[in-house]
């Protein structure tokens, strides 16, 4: 199983589809976030919450993470450990990433299958 990332118009509409159709065959995987938890959300199902902004800031440093942006001073990110807990499920991770991670992810031999779409 490979990650699939699709670029272009409806691809979040299309990666809903692809797991809510396909549910044995397509995941979304859990992104890490510094945001603090809220009331009926689980760390795992949700998000990963760290702890602080400092122990992600080491985990990016770390390299642990494909992709890493902030929202209203809180860090959003996908690492590569997410990636792999889904590919163990024998599934394809849907990935909403920019294309400048796919040499990133080929370098950690998860060679994505990317899908540009055209409305």
């Amino acid at each position: 199983t490979r990650p699939v990332i699709i670029v272009g118009w409806c691809k979040d509409k299309l990666n809903d589809q692809l797991v809510e159709r396909w549910p044995t065959l397509f995941e979304t995987c859990v992104p890490h976030t510094t945001r603090p938890m809220r009331a009926g959300e689980l760390s795992g199902r949700e998000y990963f919450f760290v702890l602080s902004k400092e122990q992600m800031e080491q985990d990016i440093q770390d390299g642990m993470f494909m992709e890493v942006g902030t929202y209203n001073e809180h860090y959003y990110g996908v690492s590569y450990r997410a990636v792999h807990e889904v590919a163990k499920q024998h599934k394809h991770c849907l990935l909403d990433v920019s294309l400048d991670c796919v040499p990133q992810l080929s370098n950690m031999s998860l060679h994505p299958i990317v899908l540009f779409v055209r409305p």
